[in-house]
């Protein structure tokens, strides 16, 4: 996934453009629309999977019901989003950012079946 965030990055950086504009002056129209939804399908399973990540970070923590701590995230992300000046926004980020390294480093840590 770094790898194609650093790609992307330098594409943009060489051409003023994104992705998507790149894709539209090389590639017909039909191609373009197929390609932009698998994106947008890659970035939902993404999102879906860092909101799952979440929630299990939270379970481990308090306890309870992953799928409500999952939908708990969600719409935390979605008001913070809707409601907060973008630089206030960053705080929160940051610190989700973190939960989602303490899931990680709690995996690779808790023994193998």
């Amino acid at each position: 996934m770094a790898v194609v965030q650093e790609i992307s990055a330098r594409i943009g950086r060489t051409t003023g453009l994104g992705i998507a504009a790149n894709m539209r002056n090389h590639y017909s129209p039909w191609v373009l629309r197929t390609l932009v939804l698998f994106l947008c399908l890659a970035n939902i399973i993404n999102i879906g999977a860092d909101l799952g990540a979440m929630g299990d970070i939270l379970r481990l923590l308090v306890a309870g019901p992953q799928l409500l701590y999952v939908v708990f995230f969600g719409a935390l992300c979605a008001s913070l989003q809707i409601f907060l000046q973008y630089r206030r926004f960053v705080f929160f980020l940051r610190w989700l950012c973190l939960a989602l390294l303490a899931y990680f480093g709690t995996h690779a840590a808790l023994p193998r079946s």
